[in-house]
């Protein structure tokens, strides 16, 4: 799987990078919630490992934004805040799963294996996770969507006849 990492622990970024590498995974790192979500937006990937807690945007806010942005990919979030209330908000507003911290690496290589068999069977919007995305520079068409992004911003279309 291709999968992003947003993360700003450098030694839980590297802890996962190495692990979930060793397993075969391409992982993509971004260490604040802006890096992370432009990454989210302007790269295609298989997952996304959010931390919640993170500079220049939480990962609620990052989540927020990827619902907005109509982004397919399952979200995992990574928290240390584990209220029953605060976790089912959060897999309402459309994260996949959580993991929280303190976590063993063998939890999260669980959950992501699951992930992927949901996948693999057409249970996690496959038909929308392999949408087509196309981009150049600061340019991203959404092909099943039908929406055209610069800069993260939709942009309108028009209708030639």
């Amino acid at each position: 799987m291709n999968i992003l990492l947003v993360e700003d622990e450098p030694n839980v970024a590297s802890l996962l990078h190495r692990c979930l590498s060793e397993e075969g995974h391409q992982i993509g790192i971004a260490t604040n919630g802006k890096m992370g979500l432009n990454s989210a937006l302007t790269n295609t990937y298989d997952l996304i490992l959010l931390d919640i807690m993170l500079p220049e945007l939480s990962g609620i806010e990052v989540l927020e934004q990827l619902q907005l942005n109509n982004n397919p990919t399952p979200v995992i979030l990574i928290t240390a805040l584990n209220t029953t209330e605060m976790l089912v908000k959060r897999l309402n507003m459309g994260a996949d799963d959580y993991i929280v911290k303190p976590f063993k690496i063998e939890e999260i290589k669980a959950r992501i294996n699951a992930l992927q068999r949901r996948l693999d069977k057409g249970g996690v919007d496959s038909d929308q996770h392999s949408a087509k995305k196309l981009s150049f520079q600061n340019l991203i068409l959404k092909d099943r969507e039908k929406k055209v992004y610069r800069n993260s911003t939709q942009k309108k279309l028009w209708k030639i006849h």
